[in-house]
């Protein structure tokens, strides 16, 4: 009796090639449903133990009020304000903390000088600093920006300084060699390794800034949804303080949803560059 030969080429199927299906499909099963569970249990507990709808709406009141069409066109402009602050800030919190971790990289004496601010700042909640940026850059957008940007620039900074120091030591002396300059160097070795690092600072800031546009909004602001959540809980309307956290949860969905696909492409991009180069 002979042995019956495995099949090759691309007909050849291993275990580890069907695994990222099951990966696919777990990867949208275990958020579906670490969302719709608690959704449930809320729901039957409301019921369950007759709760007024003044102390604890039921998720399904939540949604049929907060999609109905008067309350989407009131709510959009101030979606739009508080999307437009956490862009502005945010990306202006990417830049300069960029900026900061490339000086910081090959100044080490600015890193020493500036770390200490930084962690201090940290350390104080931003709530106590919104009054002094409300008098000094006044009611309106740029001190909600500023708010914005104060609280996402730590983890930008922090991230991308640790990426560009996880460089091989054996890759900077091989550019090094090769009469690369600072630049260069940076580009093509630091840029390109510190990514996987510097795009995880940069979900932990979008989520940040969601809450910095928002204490901005509570302090002194007369649109936006932080705006709105202070109007509706000071009238005590809980199904319409559910309906703005509702709408701002899905704003903030969105935005990190937007920094996660571009960290998809970018990466995406890398890996690809990576396996050419390799087959070259």
């Amino acid at each position: 009796m002979t042995r019956e030969s495995a099949p090759v080429g691309p007909q050849a199927q291993s275990p580890g090639l069907r695994t990222p299906r099951r990966g696919h499909a777990h990867s949208w099963i275990y958020p579906l449903l670490g969302i719709v569970l608690p959704l449930l249990l809320w729901e039957a507990l409301v019921y369950t133990l007759s709760i007024p709808e003044y102390l604890l709406p039921s998720p399904s009141k939540t949604v049929l009020a907060a999609m109905t069409p008067e309350r989407i066109v009131f709510l959009w402009p101030h979606m739009l304000s508080t999307a437009t602050v956490v862009v502005m800030g945010f990306v202006v919190a990417c830049v300069a903390a960029i900026l900061l971790a490339v000086g910081s990289l090959y100044w080490r004496g600015l890193e020493l000088a500036l770390m200490p601010l930084l962690v201090g700042s940290q350390v104080v909640p931003k709530v106590a600093f919104a009054p002094l940026v409300v008098i000094w850059f006044g009611i309106g957008l740029s001190s909600k920006v500023v708010m914005v940007v104060l609280i996402a620039f730590f983890p930008v900074v922090l991230s991308t300084l640790l990426g560009f120091r996880s460089v091989s030591p054996d890759h900077l002396l091989v550019v090094r060699s090769m009469g690369a300059t600072r630049l260069q160097e940076l580009l093509r070795v630091r840029v390109p390794a510190a990514l996987p690092q510097m795009f995880g600072g940069l979900k932990v800031a979008m989520t940040l800034s969601m809450i910095g546009a928002i204490v901005a909004e509570f302090v002194a602001s007369d649109d936006g949804l932080g705006h709105v959540l202070i109007m509706d809980q000071a009238s005590i309307a809980t199904l319409l303080v559910f309906t703005d956290l509702l709408w701002l949860i899905a704003v903030g969905f969105v935005l990190y949803g937007a920094v996660s696909v571009l960290e998809r492409l970018v990466l995406g991009r890398r890996s690809r560059q990576l396996i050419e180069s390799g087959a070259r």
